[in-house]
């Protein structure tokens, strides 16, 4: 069973993702928002599962 790793976000990514939400909200609704997010956290998600599979 894999084990799940930690994904640290530095602080720039962070406020990368809050700069890119707020602009969905703006430009768009907070569902796009939502929905960006969502899909983010899953990839992010999968790459805490199986690091290996996303190697340089």
């Amino acid at each position: 069973m894999p084990t799940d790793y930690n994904v640290v976000w530095s602080d720039e990514a962070d406020r990368n993702v809050d700069s890119i939400l707020n602009y969905l909200k703006e430009a768009w609704n907070r569902e796009t928002a939502n929905d960006f997010l969502g899909e983010l956290l899953k990839r992010v998600g999968m790459i805490a599962r199986y690091p290996e599979a996303f190697q340089k």
